[in-house]
């Protein structure tokens, strides 16, 4: 059962999800991720809530948090990672510099409760985002600040 927030009386209504509405969030999940993590709310559509709770699920955190310290590692000891499979190179001087903020974003997604889906959106986004600060040399954005955007949009606090 999912709850969708009608934005136009804020009536809360309980929808249960179809099997369309599953498989259009698993495939459209990249779109889904930049909006959540833009800011759209997940109470907006069937799909997106779908997608949000995708997201803050326990074993997406722990993939995510093992994502970024690979890159970590990888950034620390040029050793290419283990998986195999296609790979951006990544920014090592960027990374390094952001070592701490990374090693604070892993801690938050490891950390126990939920976590808001706009701030994993966010983590998401910088991970598969090829042309974004983690890979691309000509991205001007700087990781460390976008790292501690995350960082803040992980803390439910920030997120009511």
């Amino acid at each position: 059962m999912l709850i969708l927030i009608d934005d136009l009386d804020q009536c809360v209504t309980t929808k249960t999800a179809t099997p369309l509405a599953r498989i259009v969030s698993h495939v459209r999940a990249g779109k889904l991720d930049r909006d959540i993590a833009g800011g759209v709310s997940p109470d907006a559509s069937a799909t997106l809530a779908l997608r949000a709770q995708a997201l803050v699920r326990p074993s997406t955190r722990r993939a995510l948090a093992r994502t970024v310290e690979q890159i970590l590692e990888q950034a620390t000891t040029g050793r290419a990672p283990r998986f195999v499979g296609a790979q951006i190179p990544i920014r090592r001087d960027r990374i390094m510099d952001a070592a701490d903020a990374l090693q604070m974003l892993i801690d938050c997604l490891r950390a126990p409760g939920p976590l808001p889906a706009r701030g994993v959106a966010r983590v998401r986004v910088l991970l598969t985002d090829g042309a974004g600060p983690l890979y691309y040399p000509n991205d001007t954005d700087d990781l460390r600040a976008t790292v501690l955007d995350a960082v803040e949009q992980l803390h439910p606090i920030n997120n009511w």
